[in-house]
Parts: C-alpha cells; structure tokens; sequence
C-alpha cells in the first residue's frame, strides 16, 4: 500500500517537473526578453541594456560608475534613481522586472539577468513572484520572512536572517547571511562582499570577490541549472555486511517551495547481493515555524549504533584498515512523520515506523586497503552464546510497528572550535505496544546532553552526558552496548550489553600556539543494567585518556580502563566529531 501511493504521488509530480525542466537556460534568454544583464569575469563586469534600437554596454567600476544621493550615472547616462531605471530616457519602476536570475557559469563567468514579463505567465503552476528590489536603500529580510523571489540591492546591502526562494544579488554593496538565513538561490556580489555564517543553509553558488580571483565560484558550485529542479544523489557506504554499496538517484526540489521534495535512489550491495532502495516525499508548510509532512519506503541496511559513529566514518574504516564498529540488521517497510522548528534551534518530530526484519551474516573477509590478513568479525559479535543465537531468531523475518519522537536542540554555536559555548541535546523514545505487534511489547529510549564551554578561542571544556532506559522485553537489535569507540574508549569495543544505561564524559583541549593541532585530555564514566540487574547496583566503569587532534578533522585518542591495573591502553582514531 505505501508503495502504491507513492507511485500515484510520484507520477504526477514527474509530470509536472517534466513541464518544469524545459525552462530556458541563459543561452535561450533574447535581448528582447531582459532589460538589461551584468556579465561577470575574473576581471570585470560588464553591464548590456537593451534599448529599443540600440545595445549599449559599460564596464561597472568606480572610474565609469558615480553616485549621488538620489541616482546612479554609468559613463555620464543616468541609469537608476529610487524611482527606478532608464533605458532611452524611459523610466521602468523597479516593479518591471518580473525576476532576476544568476547564472553561475563553469568556467569563472556568470550572468545576471533583470527580465521582462514573460509573453506567457507561468502562474498556472506558481504563485506570483515576491522580489524586493531596492536601490540606494539597504535590505533587511527579518528571521520571519519569506521571500518567494529575489532580492537585489542595486547601490546598498543586504543582511538576510530568513528565508529567500531565489537569488540574493548586491551590487556595488555588501551581503550578510545570518544564522538562521535560508537561501534556496544563488548569491553573488559586485564590487562588495558576502559573508555566510556556517549555520546558514545556502542551497546555490556564491560568487565573491577575491584577491586572486575578484569573482571567484565557492565550492557549492553545481553542473546543473537550478531552474531543472533535479540534483542528482551519489552515495557510497562500505562495511563487513554488504561490502561495497553504491547508490544513485535523484532529488527534485521546487525552487518555489510549492511542491513536496521527492527523494529516490538505489544502491546494490555487492556482498551480500541484494538491491538497497529509499524513495521518500515530504512537504513543508509555513515559513516561520516550518512544518514538514512527510514518509518514505525503503529496502536499507540498518543499524542503531549511528550514536557513536556516523556510516561515513565506519565506512572509511572498513575501507582503510578491516574496522567495523556497528551491527547491522535488514529492514525493508516504510515511515510517515510531521516535524516542526521552533526558534531556529529546537525540532520536534513524531511519526510510525513499520518494518519487517531479516538476519544478514558477515563477510569477514573483505578487502581493504591496510588490513593485511586481518579478517572482520561477526555480526554481533561481541554478543555471547547462547543469547547471540537467540538474538539471531529474534530478528530473522520479524516485525515491528512503533511509534518514534524525536527532539534535537543547539543554542547559538560558531564554526570555530573554542570561540563559542553552547548547549546541544538530542532525545528519541520508541513506544512499539503489543496491540501493534505479535512478538514484541517495550517503550525505550535515550537521551543525550552536551555543554561546549570555550576559553578565550584557544581552549575548551566539553561535558556530555547519556541515558537510556527501557521496559519490557527488548529484541537484539534494540540493545544497548557500551563501551570502545565513542564511549568508554579504555574498554572493549561493545564490550557491554544491558537495557538501561548512563553515561558521562568530561573533555579538556587546549590549542598547541600558532598550529592546528589540539591536545586532549578526558575521563569517561558509566554503568550498564541486564534485566536481572539495577541500574544503581551495576558495576561502576572508568576511563581515562589523552589525545591529540588536528583541528577537529582527525583525532587520535589512546586510553586505559581503571579497573585492572594491568589493562593495556586502547587506541582510536576519530575522522568526525559527533561529541
């Protein structure tokens, strides 16, 4: 049944970017169809007006170009007032231009197009364009707007801390990108200057100036135009299960916001032979608390260990040295959920899942590249017999329905370790009640508190804490584990299982003077419950270590457990910070 509606979803809305994708690009675009354009190069811009008989053209720069309080001269012809512009003595208000759109080239030049109405309106598909357009005054988009256009300053700047459907262009001014600033277009600058908090979400290209290269593409640059509506998806994931997994698909997305955003992709898994697939549709309703409609069905390798290593980084690992910290189960159903944001830092998101399970051996004899004869362990492997036997039936062909809700929270944080303090929190609970399923009845659920506290931007202070706790009978896959990489580093990787746990870590770094590197010193704390076991009477574990970092790309942590005297220290190596 999910299958069949997101077919009937997805057919119509195919139909209809079909329609979308056969926007013209800027090759298509006739001077007839534009009252002016700016071209960009690495040396110059240069501005075309469109006269009824003519085509002049002028390089803006501070020798051709003058302002004065109420109007702008290129080479001694008025051009723009608060009034508007000219174009052979014609005054056009500002609200003439239909839309402007930027064109970020492939080759280090991008044109900027002011269009005219089109002969043929495309309201039958969207709603009427928004721009604001100013000139000589600057532009505030305010954290509870949305632009459904562009926003252009001509001779002023632009500071955006909402939410803007298309291009954000400043010439001869400067652009700001708050926080909380969602750009879904393009940014460029003529002759002024783009900052964009690493928090903001910009979605197109950014053309800057630059000492070497005055207008310069950034790395967000694509080969497809936005005005197609397709990205495509490239995923690769690698691990002792599937072996090696590359995904492709696409993702459409109305720039307008006016139509659900539709994922779909499919990988095969050369190891263990089998077709991953992932099609999912959601949409998103209000601009000042987003609410956000959506579901998806999938075929996918799970795994509940995505709290202490992200697939990313476990497939690097496999990839580099036979690593594998997580076990992994089939699930194949779907999922339907709402999610809202509340003031730029909190997400509360609630839904059903319904899967069906299958058990997957390893292969532990995969390749990689600086493993030698070591082979991979085991599908959980450090479960002992004969629970592990058991576990294994308890996930072979099972289902499960379950409600899941989700909360994530991060007050204000720079990108630079150290210059900000902040808290960041997450927490998820699963109800999966008997009335729904025929083999299984528990709730369970985790959650996770972080405080970062910089001192001066050259140390920092880092405290987290975990809990987890359940009721009822929990299947294998729904275990807790402690211990190795991601918690308490001094012991065996998953050296622990239990259905109640906590877990605490303080951390100290301080920056070596005039390099990247950080040294770390840390301690880890925690205690884990079985079913016959208080959480209160668990043995209490500990962990020491130090480490040493390279900004905050790639860390290496060595560590010893405090309950043996003669217990060898272990030796990790993070790729990511997910603490």
């Amino acid at each position: 049944m999910i299958l069949k509606a997101l077919t009937m979803t997805l057919i119509p809305l195919y139909l209809i970017a079909g329609v979308f994708a056969d926007t013209p690009n800027s090759n298509d675009i006739m001077p007839k169809d534009y009252f002016f354009k700016i071209t960009l190069s690495r040396d110059n811009a240069i501005l075309t007006i469109v006269g009824k008989d003519s085509l002049v053209t002028a390089i803006l720069d501070n020798r051709s170009v003058k302002k004065a309080d109420e109007e702008v001269t290129i080479d001694g012809m008025k051009f723009l007032s608060r009034k508007g512009f000219y174009i052979d003595g014609n005054l056009y208000p500002l609200d003439s231009i239909n839309r402007v759109r930027l064109e970020i080239g492939t080759d280090d030049k991008s044109e900027i197009f002011f269009l005219r109405a089109p002969a043929v309106s495309e309201t039958r598909f969207r709603a009427h364009r928004q721009n604001v357009i100013s000139v000589l005054d600057d532009i505030s988009i305010g954290g509870d707007r949305f632009v459904r256009g562009s926003v252009v300053s001509l001779w002023s700047n632009i500071q955006i801390h909402g939410e803007v459907n298309e291009d954000v262009i400043a010439i001869f001014g400067n652009i700001t990108a708050g926080d909380s600033a969602v750009i879904r277009g393009n940014m460029a600058a003529i002759n002024g200057t783009i900052d964009v908090s690493q928090k903001a979400t910009v979605y197109g290209s950014i053309q800057s100036p630059a000492k070497k290269n005055r207008y310069r593409l950034d790395r967000w640059k694509r080969w497809y135009r936005r005005d197609r509506y397709l990205s495509p998806i490239a995923i690769f994931h690698y691990n002792r299960v599937d072996g090696a997994t590359p995904y492709f698909g696409m993702r459409f997305l109305d720039e307008d916001s006016l139509l659900p955003e539709i994922n779909v992709y499919a990988g095969y898994a050369f190891a263990s032979k089998r077709w991953r697939v992932h099609m999912g549709i959601e949409k998103t309703f209000f601009k000042t608390t987003p609410l956000t409609i959506g579901g998806s069905y999938y075929r996918k390798l799970a795994t509940n260990d995505e709290w202490i290593v992200s697939e990313d980084e476990n497939t690097a690992f496999a990839l580099l040295a036979t690593e594998d910290f997580m076990d992994y189960y089939e699930a194949e159903g779907g999922r339907g959920f709402a999610r809202m944001r509340f003031f730029n830092m909190l997400n509360v998101e609630t839904g059903i899942l319904a899967e069906n399970y299958k058990w997957l051996d390893a292969h532990r004899d995969l390749w990689s590249l600086f493993g030698g004869q070591k082979r991979f362990p085991e599908n959980f492997s450090t479960v002992y017999e004969p629970y592990r036997g058991v576990g294994i039936q308890e996930i072979a062909n099972k289902d499960i329905t379950s409600s899941v809700t989700k909360i994530q929270f991060e007050t204000h944080k720079l990108d630079e370790i150290f210059t900000s303090s902040y808290w960041e929190g997450w927490s998820e609970l699963e109800i999966a009640p008997k009335s729904w399923n025929s083999h299984f009845d528990f709730t369970r659920f985790m959650i996770s508190m972080s405080r970062y506290q910089g001192f001066s931007g050259q140390s920092g202070l880092m405290a987290r804490l975990v809990y987890a706790g359940s009721s009822g009978y929990l299947p294998l896959e729904r275990k807790y584990f402690l211990g190795g990489l991601g918690t308490l580093q001094g012991y065996y990787h998953k050296e622990f299982m239990g259905r109640r746990f906590w877990f605490g870590e303080l951390e100290y770094g301080i920056r070596v003077p005039h390099s990247d590197l950080i040294g770390w010193a840390y301690y880890e704390v925690g205690q884990i419950a079985s079913d016959t076991v208080r959480l209160a009477d668990a043995e209490m574990k500990h962990s020491i270590g130090i480490g040493i970092s390279f900004g905050e790309d790639i860390r290496l942590n060595v560590a010893r457990r405090l309950d043996r005297t003669n217990a060898s220290p272990k030796i990790y190596v993070r790729l990511e910070r997910l603490f």
